[in-house]
């Protein structure tokens, strides 16, 4: 059997581009601040996708002491499209500088920070609520830089979640402005995503608060069709004055069914709006409308953060990302 011939190495890719390692190294890996031509880096990585030269990961990594990778943390509470909507744009800030995203769903903070032992990441973006603490824990295991959410912890010592309570604030005031006076506010029963629905109805009760209405009448509801319709009878009194503000959007479109079962539609008898704007909303019938928090600037803010720590190639950084200027968007269908 022939003998496998040996790895390529960056003097091999060196010598064949006529420059010397630290050039190749420095374009291989996309130093910043380094001063190379256009012409130079092109013949580096012309010669190494020739001999084919990879890099040495594990090398690389102890070099720096860190990997290219950054490892994104995502709040297990969001699902489906509502997460994509903030991770997308994380991953496309991250890639765009030259790095590597890995996601990873938050189960257990001791889990998350063996994970961070292992990989040893440029940096952590985390999408879940972390203490200062943890974020220090972070750094301490290997994580050149955090960025993430801070807990702003509330009265419940949980999160408090202030784009979530927005989010209540605008279904309050969308339902108020198409006459609305009583708002019914529908969570899940048993339901993970408690948390988030919480949120929600706290940023409804400031809202009716603000708009001088009665604090809204709260149900906690399963996922049952029939439950659903007789919780929906003992509201007659509220038809054609009433609105429901549901906390997700499975809850509106669960409403929007048991509506049907008991003979009532939508707007007429009562208005519905939802919250993530589910790409399904659209299909419901009648069509769902939704408040939502679309997140467009997370890119912007991510990729600002990533270029300024690469150039700048300092000590690790802890920055919280308490919020984005970005105000609750709705979109308007006919169930409202």
């Amino acid at each position: 059997m022939p003998r496998q011939s040996r790895r390529p190495t960056v003097s091999d890719v060196a010598r064949l581009s006529g420059v010397s390692p630290a050039t190749v190294s420095y374009v291989l890996n996309k130093s910043p601040g380094q001063k190379i031509s256009a012409a130079t880096s092109e013949r580096v990585r012309r010669a190494a996708e020739q001999l084919g030269y990879v890099p040495n990961a594990a090398a690389s990594t102890l070099r720096r002491g860190h990997s290219r990778v950054v490892l994104v943390v995502i709040d297990t509470l969001n699902v489906g499209h509502t997460n994509a909507r903030s991770v997308e744009p994380l991953v496309e800030a991250i890639t765009s500088c030259g790095l590597t995203a890995l996601t990873y769903s938050l189960t257990s903070e001791d889990d998350l920070l063996g994970v961070v032992r292992t990989l040893q990441p440029f940096a952590v973006a985390t999408l879940a609520f972390t203490s200062g603490a943890v974020r220090q824990s972070l750094l301490a295991v290997g994580a050149r830089h955090v960025i993430g959410l801070n807990t702003a912890e509330g009265e419940d010592l949980g999160p408090a979640r202030p784009g979530e309570a927005a989010i209540g604030r605008t279904q309050v005031r969308h339902l108020v402005g198409r006459g609305r006076g009583k708002i019914v506010y529908v969570i899940p029963d048993g339901s993970p995503r408690l948390p988030i629905a919480r949120a929600r109805l706290r940023g409804a009760q400031e809202e009716c608060a603000h708009q001088g209405l009665s604090a809204p009448l709260v149900l906690s509801l399963p996922m049952d069709r029939r439950a659903m319709a007789d919780a929906l009878s003992s509201l007659a009194s509220l038809r054609g004055a009433g609105g429901v503000a549901a906390s997700d959007d499975r809850m509106g479109i669960a409403v929007l069914g048991a509506m049907a079962d008991v003979g009532w539609s939508a707007p007429g008898d009562l208005a519905v709006v939802g919250a993530d704007n589910f790409a399904e909303s659209a299909f419901a019938v009648p069509a769902l409308t939704s408040v939502y928090l679309p997140l467009a600037g997370l890119r912007a803010v991510a990729a600002e953060w990533l270029s300024t720590i690469l150039a700048a190639d300092g000590p690790p950084t802890d920055h919280a990302l308490l919020e984005w200027d970005e105000p609750a968007e709705i979109v308007v269908r006919q169930s409202s």
